[in-house]
């Protein structure tokens, strides 16, 4: 262990030594890492048979959605093979968000068209925030905005009826909520979000209790909770697919769900109180 360490001292994540790693955390979690990847494959094929139409919003939002969902889950295995278990807890709850979206625009059609609507207010927020940003950063960004444009686009809103949705409104759609206030929760506190907890685990301490050292580098503690809620979350979003585009994929999901329970009693709850190893 402190050998490959070693060999990753200068530079980190970006060493080519960093391949030891990849080959070691992918031996020691082998079959998470397979079915991981089997499903992948699966998705990947999958992709290019959704038949999709530019007028149909319901299917343009859970088509793109799911291009997103993806590649975000392939990231997160990317990056769980080299033991950033942080970085990939904020890429799979990237990948949970983009779930949140597809199975509400799946269950209520009228959602697709208002969620894509509702960019114009992300868009009358973001300006009314450079307006009253510094004029130094207004002018790095350099976006033409002004008061005069703000006031058009919020009456242009008004008169269609467009208003924002809040992510929690989105989830709540779904049949999935819990995930909002849970998974969803953790991995924000995991990853996405600095908090002590998850801050706390890049310090050691001694036998008295005493800060000694930092601690950085590869995980493998976290690495198929991880990989199993990345794979449960795909599995949802194909399920919706599945049932919105008439695809026949019940059978192949359902092995795919019977090896990650199967997996799933073997490994550690997603939560804190762990060191890097």
């Amino acid at each position: 262990m402190e050998k490959l360490m070693n060999a990753i001292e200068n530079s980190g994540y970006l060493s080519p030594e960093i391949d030891k790693w990849v080959k070691k955390h992918k031996s020691e979690n082998h079959e998470w890492f397979k079915l991981s990847e089997d499903i992948n494959s699966f998705a990947q094929e999958q992709m290019f048979l959704l038949n999709v139409h530019n007028r149909d919003y319901q299917k343009l939002l859970t088509a793109t959605a799911f291009v997103r969902s993806h590649s975000l889950f392939q990231g997160a295995i990317i990056l769980l093979q080299r033991g950033m278990i942080y970085e990939a807890a904020t890429l799979v709850r990237a990948e949970v968000e983009a779930m949140f979206v597809l199975t509400a625009a799946v269950k209520e059609r009228k959602f697709a068209k208002e969620f894509i609507l509702s960019d114009e207010t992300q868009k009358l927020r973001l300006m009314k925030n450079i307006l009253r940003s510094s004029s130094d950063l207004q002018n790095e960004i350099g976006d033409d905005a002004t008061w005069e444009k703000v006031e058009k686009l919020k009456g242009k809103l008004k008169k269609n009826g467009i208003t924002e949705i809040q992510f929690n409104d989105i989830a709540n759609i779904t049949d999935y909520f819990n995930w909002y206030t849970v998974v969803y929760t953790v991995l924000s506190q995991i990853g996405a979000h600095p908090t002590p907890r998850s801050l706390d685990q890049h310090l050691h301490i001694d036998s008295t209790g005493e800060v000694d050292s930092l601690l950085w580098g590869p995980d493998i503690y976290g690495i198929p909770s991880l990989l199993g809620t990345a794979v449960e979350c795909l599995i949802i979003i194909l399920n919706s697919l599945s049932i919105l585009f008439e695809m026949s994929w019940d059978e192949k999901l359902n092995i795919y769900h019977d090896r990650l329970k199967s997996l799933s009693k073997t490994s550690n709850p997603l939560l804190f109180g762990h060191k890097s190893t």
